[in-house]
């Protein structure tokens, strides 16, 4: 398979504050987000979005656990909304979220034959496309191959992206695929993971207008 880099990025000089950190994940996600979302700093300088393959129906009791387990507010993300700095939205299930390049969040049905609704690729490829360097992707544990043509459109894009280390993950078959795909700025386990957003989410990093 082909690896990332060894290095942990950081901000370069006189890059765009983050605006976005978005988070895909399937299999095996719930308790990896759950950690990850409590590493995080108390007021990240970014809003944060989910998107985690689980039925519309049960994407209520999803988000109330979430919230309980981080230790932070989490919702259901809501259409035109734009998310302040350290907020936490969750994908409603049923369509895929997109972020338009106001940085307000919007729905999109899903196309006919679409194995995943919502879809990590779907969120990411729209981060790419409406806030480039403003957007980070993190993709993390799961079953198949979402997420992985859409981390590397962001990567491409100039965001940072991450990837779980397969080794850890409970279905490695997300991560191995941006790997394979050259998604991933970095490879690391979730506790390197959370350390790595840190600097990139502090609080001091302000948003741009």
């Amino acid at each position: 398979r082909r690896l990332a880099p060894a290095s942990v990025p950081s901000p370069a000089p006189g890059a765009p504050p983050l605006r976005y950190l978005a988070l895909g994940a399937s299999t095996g996600g719930p308790p990896a987000l759950a950690r990850l979302l409590a590493s995080l700093p108390a007021a990240p300088s970014a809003a944060v979005l989910i998107v985690q393959h689980i039925d519309a129906a049960f994407a209520p009791g999803f988000v109330a656990w979430l919230a309980g387990e981080a230790r932070r507010p989490v919702r259901l993300a809501t259409r035109g909304e734009r998310p302040e700095p350290g907020e936490v939205r969750v994908a409603p299930g049923g369509q895929h979220l997109l972020v338009s390049p106001e940085g307000t969040l919007l729905f999109e049905p899903a196309a006919g034959g679409s194995l995943h609704v919502p879809s990590v690729d779907a969120l990411f490829r729209s981060l790419a496309d409406s806030q480039g360097a403003r957007a980070a992707g993190v993709l993390l544990s799961g079953m198949g191959d979402d997420g992985a043509a859409g981390l590397a459109q962001l990567r491409r894009a100039g965001a940072v992206t991450f990837v779980q280390d397969p080794g850890e993950a409970v279905a490695p078959g997300m991560p191995s695929a941006a790997i394979a795909a050259g998604a991933a700025s970095a490879v690391l386990g979730l506790d390197a993971l959370g350390r790595a957003l840190g600097p990139l989410l502090h609080p001091r990093n302000q948003r741009a207008p």
